[in-house]
C-alpha cells in the first residue's frame, strides 16, 4: 500500500518523506538517517530496507522526540559492496499498531566498496588502457626520463615522437567511437526507412 497516497485521504496533514541519502553510500561505514515522525507518530514503526538480488538489509528506526532515526553499523553495511559499486533499491515503510504497512518513500541508491580494504578493479576498457599507456610513454620521452620506450612490442626514441602522436590520435579516435556506442550516440542507432511501391 502506498502510505503517502493513502494518508493524503485522511484529515491528518501529510508531509513528504525527507530521508536524504548520500551518493554513493560507502560499504563498511556506519549509516545514519533521520526522518520527521510527523503524522506517523505515535504508534508507528518505521523500517528502511535496501535490496539488490538476494542481498537485503533492513533496519528499524528508533523514535527520538519528533524524528525516526536509523543507525546501521558498518558490520552490516560492509557486505553490500565487496568489490564493485552496486545499485540498490530502497523502501521506507511505516507500520501501525494494526499491522497496516505504508510505503512512504522508495527509490534507488548506489553502494560503493570501501577502497581502504577493497582492491580496486580495473574499470577502463582495453582501448582506454591503451590510450593511457601511450600517454605514459609519450610523457616519459618528452620529459627525457628515458632515451627509449616500448609500446605494443615496438621500441621508440625521441625522434619517433611524431609516430607516437599519430598512433595516439588513432587510438583516441577509437576510444571516442567506443564511448559513443556505449552512450548510444545518434549515428550508432539510426533507423533508415525504405518505401516500396506496389
Amino acid at each position: 500500500m502506498n502510505g503517502y497516497a493513502e494518508l493524503m485521504s485522511t484529515d491528518v496533514p501529510v508531509l513528504p518523506p525527507t530521508v536524504i541519502f548520500p551518493d554513493p553510500m560507502i560499504a563498511g561505514d556506519t549509516w545514519e538517517f533521520s526522518m520527521p515522525t510527523a503524522q506517523w507518530s505515535p504508534g508507528y514503526i518505521a523500517v528502511i530496507t535496501f535490496a539488490a538480488g538476494v542481498t537485503k538489509l533492513q533496519a528499524t528506526a528508533t523514535e527520538d522526540a519528533e524524528y525516526f532515526r536509523w543507525t546501521i553499523p558498518g558490520s552490516q553495511t560492509a557486505p553490500l559492496a565487496t568489490t564493485i559499486a552496486t545499485p540498490y533499491l530502497y523502501t521506507v515503510t511505516v507500520t501501525d499498531s494494526g499491522a497496516n504497512r505504508y510505503t512512504i518513500d522508495s527509490g534507488s541508491v548506489t553502494v560503493a566498496p570501501d577502497i581502504s580494504v577493497t582492491p580496486i578493479q580495473e574499470n577502463r576498457t582495453k582501448l582506454q588502457q591503451m590510450l593511457a599507456a601511450i600517454d605514459n610513454v609519450i610523457i616519459q620521452l618528452c620529459n627525457q626520463k628515458t632515451s627509449e620506450v616500448q609500446f605494443q612490442g615496438q621500441m621508440y626514441k625521441f625522434q619517433d615522437l611524431s609516430k607516437l602522436f599519430s598512433l595516439r590520435e588513432s587510438i583516441a579516435a577509437r576510444v571516442q567511437d567506443e564511448q559513443d556506442q556505449l552512450r548510444g550516440a545518434a549515428r550508432y542507432r539510426q533507423c533508415v526507412a525504405t518505401f516500396i511501391e506496389y
